[in-house]
């Protein structure tokens, strides 16, 4: 059986490129997880942030099945930010005056998926696995 791919990915592309055809700036609202890479200052009350992620606010987006990444610079900076939201985490991507566009649920299970992830990750950088020796010998 195929793994079946989320349509998430495919729904937040077609919203982006409806916002940047029709000259709006496409706002992403995300729901924080540890495992998000982003100014903590932004998060607010809800546990969320958002984003406007047109070609002029960031540098290098990528929508992938698995997350979206860029680069932005916040309060007049001049280096980009990188930032980093796992697809589980994306509430919503719309157009910002009217806010049309799509919403999504934030599902237990792909957060659950998440959290497993990233407490495997602190837990491997914690406790790093020794080398292991290799069962073939050197000879010169």
């Amino acid at each position: 059986m195929l793994h079946k791919t989320s349509l998430k990915s495919y729904f937040i592309q077609a919203v982006y490129n409806w916002c940047t055809d029709c000259g709006y700036a496409p706002q992403l609202l995300v729901y924080y997880h540890p495992c998000c890479i982003l100014p903590k200052e932004l998060i607010d009350s809800d546990n969320e942030a958002a984003f406007n992620i047109s070609w002029e606010a960031v540098k290098d987006l990528k929508i992938t099945p698995e997350y979206i990444s860029f680069q932005a610079s916040f309060d007049g900076g001049v280096s980009g930010q990188d930032i980093f939201i796992p697809l589980p985490c994306v509430r919503g991507i719309y157009e910002g005056e009217t806010a049309d566009g799509m919403m999504f649920e934030l599902i237990a299970e792909e957060l659950a998926n998440l959290e497993n992830q990233y407490q495997n990750r602190v837990n491997e950088e914690k406790n790093p696995q020794k080398e292991q020796r290799s069962l073939f010998k050197r000879i010169k």
